[in-house]
């Protein structure tokens, strides 16, 4: 029987202890989370609907984030009247951090969106040659 514990002893206890109930708590609560972690990364194939072509789903996060960015103009430019000219500017600045949907299908829904959306927020009237010069 020990009749003596030094301080130093009983806290390097605690720990060696604390640290062996952890090993083995966290296996038994984390197992999906530390196999997730562990394991390779499986390459996933993203359904594509309908008049996709297959390479569009890699577009969504850009295309998403673009809009969003287009859409706070649109929100800043009704709120503080913005002129047309300042309009264009903001939208090729845009255009210039997403050079990668320049040239795709997803463009020319971009140019209708900012047609339709300059008309309808700002009472602004953008033409197609406008809105296509942009994304030069």
């Amino acid at each position: 029987m020990l009749l003596f514990v030094s301080l130093s002893n009983f806290i390097y206890g605690c720990l060696g202890l604390t640290c062996i109930y952890y090993l083995l708590l966290v296996p038994i609560f984390y197992r999906a989370e530390l196999l997730a972690f562990f394991s390779t990364p499986k390459k996933q194939t993203l359904p594509v609907a309908d008049g996709e072509e297959p390479g569009d789903a890699a577009f969504m996060p850009v295309v998403h984030d673009c809009m969003q960015e287009i859409n706070e103009l649109f929100d800043s430019a009704r709120k503080n009247k913005f002129f047309k000219e300042e309009l264009l500017f903001g939208l090729q600045k845009i255009a210039q951090k997403y050079p990668q949907l320049a040239g795709t299908h997803f463009q020319t829904s971009f140019e209708g969106y900012i047609i339709n959306a300059a008309a309808e927020q700002c009472s602004l009237t953008i033409d197609e040659s406008e809105a296509a010069a942009c994304w030069r």
